[in-house]
This record gives C-alpha cells, structure tokens and sequence, in this order.
C-alpha cells in the first residue's frame, strides 16, 4: 500500500497519516517511555551501591553487576530521552515524514 502525500507551499512533501495511526503511535512511545523509566529507577540504585560501597567493590560479581546495572541504565535513560523526544515532536506536529519533492 502507497503512502498518501500532499504537498507543501514551500516545495516538500508531507505524509498524511490519519489520527488513529498517530493516536497508536503515541501510545507505543509513552509505553517506551515508561520501559525506560523503570530500567532507568531499578539499576541506577544498584550501581551507586556498588560505587559507595568498598566491600562490594572487593568481589568481582559485584563489579559485573554494578557494570551490567550501569548499562542497562544508561540504555533505559537513552529509551526515556527517545520516547519523550518523539512524542513532543508529534504535538508539535514535526514528527511526520517530510521529504523535498523530486524536481
């Protein structure tokens, strides 16, 4: 199925989605941002308790832990930034494909 296209005064082409489409859309990006909230809150707690702690930082598990913890973290705050990124994109009604017009 081809994508509906309408062109613009100042010579791109936007698609045109319909608000049931976007609506599912911003949907799946809040679920994505609650994912990245969660993996963000759950290990950031663990690697700061691997840093502060000097007995935890003697046994090895624990280093690997702290480090898995750190980039499932770092992963989960990126998934956060993303999903917040997009949906503001959309309200402001930029978050639509935008290409230049073939000449």
């Amino acid at each position: 199925m081809a994508a509906i296209l309408r062109n613009c005064t100042d010579g791109r082409v936007e698609q045109v989605v319909a608000p049931a489409a976007v609506d599912s859309l911003v949907l799946s990006w809040k679920l994505y941002g609650v994912e990245g909230c969660i993996l963000t809150v759950t290990n950031f707690p663990i690697v700061f308790a691997v840093f502060f702690y000097s007995k935890l930082r003697q046994q090895k598990e624990f280093v690997i832990v702290g480090a898995l913890a750190l980039a499932d973290g770092i992963a989960g705050f990126g998934y956060l930034l993303a999903a917040i990124g997009r949906i503001l994109l959309v309200e402001e009604g930029e978050g639509i494909y935008c290409l230049y017009a073939q000449k």
